[in-house]
């Protein structure tokens, strides 16, 4: 109780003039407390928002094509191939000897960890035509 030796110490003190009373809800130093600056607004880490339906870094092999046929993940991450077709299938980087799956049999998946930053255009093995592209952001 900080207050109370302080009233006594005015009273001992005091020559019999009126004082003013302090109003007991607000502290004399209010008013300074809302000149203070307001803190600034907390910063958000950036984010990468993948504006399709699934999984993001994830690409299912269909019948008719990838879906979808592009990503887009952060270096460090996996992008992840799901054969949802009846035949194997090989992914493979059109940039020589950055990724190949390997053979992908129906109803299995392979990921594959990115670290270079870049668009890496990709397309199934026997199949030029059935291709995708994925991006890795730093």
């Amino acid at each position: 109780m900080l207050w109370a030796p302080m009233l006594a110490a005015c009273k001992a003190t005091n020559t019999g003039a009126p004082r003013s009373p302090v109003p007991a809800t607000q502290p004399a130093s209010a008013s300074a407390r809302s000149a203070a600056p307001a803190s600034p607004t907390p910063l958000r880490p950036q984010t990468t928002v993948v504006a399709r339906p699934g999984v993001p870094g994830q690409i299912v092999l269909t019948p008719s094509g990838p879906r979808p046929a592009a990503i887009t993940i952060q270096a460090g991450r996996s992008a992840t191939w799901v054969n949802a077709t009846g035949t194997p299938l090989r992914i493979i980087s059109d940039e020589p000897g950055l990724f190949d799956t390997g053979d992908i049999t129906p109803g299995e998946s392979v990921s594959v960890t990115l670290t270079a930053t870049g668009e890496h255009p990709w397309h199934e093995a026997s199949d030029p035509a059935f291709a995708g592209t994925v991006t890795v952001l730093p």
